[in-house]
């Protein structure tokens, strides 16, 4: 049997310079994916999560479980003034945690993890209405097959257009920033609405989505305005031997509004069929990714929201 852990501490990751002016805070969490979970972990988790955990085969699975899961207890309790095991974490239709509207003044958050690091994200700040991050580990994938699963057709182009020498790092980097956009409107990658939004990067590491009506698709048929949301890559830097990383945080600003939602587009949970004919704003290929950061994490099973 694997030795369990000592918990890890999450550790702050510096945000872009376009989400600065916002109160929210992303942590790193290290895990050790040969170890079992450690008993200070073990201990804050509920009954139900108990249950899931027991419900992993693999060790790994486990791990990262067990760290993000009881990390993101540690530090909402210390926001909401609860101990860890008594923060009241729920779940929404889709598995994502939330907490009950009836706690006052509860934060806006997020997970994610990959390989042998987790992310979660906090937004304290009441101008942001939901937030998303996502991590991928960059493990070689054949990109224009996903990217045709996902991506919008322009996105597509670009990475047919670009350096195979650079594709790679190209998607997992416009993955992350897509997973995290559609983890804060609360639908998952696989939404087909999303294949009629395009992401442009910039030198700044920020990502600017161009959607249909200038519109972006939410949870339950609802859209929100494109204007009205952040997307920017975030440095992830990879462990001694480990492959490399490409990490993603958005922001949504305001509240959803069912009056932009486009008549003629497919709403949540229509088949793909009804996508083909239906384009995003049209962007020029080689403008679709000129974001400035590093490499710092997919596979066919990572389309729907993991909800961590």
């Amino acid at each position: 049997m694997l030795a369990p852990l000592r918990s890890m501490e999450p550790t702050p990751v510096p945000l872009p310079a376009p989400l600065e002016s916002y109160d929210v805070r992303v942590w790193r969490i290290d895990i050790d994916v040969k170890a079992e979970p450690a008993p200070g972990d073990l201990a804050v988790l509920s009954p139900q999560e108990a249950a899931r955990l027991r419900g992993y085969r693999r060790g790994a699975d486990r791990a990262r479980f067990a760290a993000v899961r009881a990390a993101l207890r540690r530090l909402l309790g210390a926001i909401v003034e609860l101990a860890p095991q008594a923060v009241p974490l729920e779940a929404d239709p889709l598995g994502k945690p939330i907490l009950p509207p009836g706690i006052d003044g509860a934060p806006r958050f997020n997970v994610s993890h990959s390989g042998g690091i987790g992310l979660i994200a906090i937004a304290t700040d009441p101008a942001i209405a939901a937030v998303g991050v996502d991590i991928e580990q960059c493990r070689p994938v054949e990109p224009l097959t996903l990217a045709a699963s996902a991506f919008s057709a322009d996105e597509q182009a670009m990475l047919c257009g670009c350096h195979p020498a650079l594709r790679l790092d190209r998607f997992y980097a416009l993955w992350t920033a897509r997973e995290a956009l559609t983890k804060a409107a609360g639908t998952g990658i696989a939404d087909p609405r999303w294949q009629q939004v395009a992401l442009q990067g910039s030198g700044d590491g920020r990502w600017r989505p161009h959607g249909p009506g200038a519109a972006l698709p939410t949870a339950a048929g609802a859209w929100h305005p494109a204007q009205a949301c952040e997307v920017a890559s975030l440095p992830c830097q990879a462990n001694a031997g480990d492959a490399p990383y490409r990490a993603a945080l958005a922001l949504f600003t305001g509240a959803a509004d069912t009056s932009l939602c486009p008549d003629s587009l497919p709403q949540a949970g229509e088949g793909r069929n009804t996508v083909s004919a239906l384009r995003a704003e049209a962007l020029p290929a080689q403008a679709l990714f000129a974001e400035a950061l590093p490499a710092e994490g997919i596979s066919a099973q990572a389309l729907p929201m993991r909800t961590a």
